[in-house]
């Protein structure tokens, strides 16, 4: 059963892997082919020129269409700090395991597993729980990157911080910059 979800993991990886090595380094168009450049980066870098008309620049359009990106995947980032945290409380039991299968014989090894394991599931800790966002994020972040490099009119736009301050302030953008900010603050 372990191999089988090993391979299945390995084999998962690697599909990603190569699914996100296929893609090219064109630029993307509407007539851009294929499952990531057509439907994912195209649009995430639609998307992008859409928020930059309407928020007064490039650079401000990405900004707030990376903060859109990081505020869906909030819950993600909630599970994962919750996973780390509770892994965090082990740290002392799992210790004091190591330390009691010091040895490094094979049957020691595996009795240490075998415990650690078993304090796993009684505390309802998944250890690998804490992967499963990032790997969610890997491609997120990866199309918007290919997003910015990959547009000819976000590669080589220019930020306009002037006019995208400017913007900002008369649509009452310092209030939510604000609220942002504490609410970030109290979640760190």
């Amino acid at each position: 059963m372990k191999k089988v979800k090993r391979v299945l993991s390995l084999a998962a990886i690697g599909s990603l892997t190569l699914f996100l090595a296929a893609c090219s380094n064109k630029p993307v168009t509407s007539h851009s082919t294929g499952l990531w450049d057509h439907y994912i980066v195209y649009n995430f870098s639609r998307f992008i020129i859409w928020l930059s008309n309407n928020c007064g620049g490039y650079g401000m359009g990405i900004i707030i269409f990376t903060i859109i990106i990081r505020v869906l995947l909030l819950p993600l980032m909630f599970y994962q700090t919750k996973s780390m945290l509770k892994t965090q409380e082990l740290a002392p039991k799992l210790k004091a395991i190591q330390k009691k299968y010091s040895s490094r014989d094979r049957e020691s090894m595996v009795k240490m597993q075998e415990e650690t394991s078993k304090l796993y599931k009684e505390a309802g800790v998944n250890p690998w729980a804490s992967m499963l966002p990032m790997i969610i994020q890997l491609p997120i972040m990866w199309a918007l990157y290919q997003a910015i490099w990959r547009t000819p009119e976000l590669r080589h736009g220019t930020f306009r911080t002037y006019r995208s301050i400017l913007y900002f302030a008369n649509s009452g953008g310092p209030i939510y910059f604000l609220k942002f900010m504490v609410i970030n603050g109290l979640n760190a």
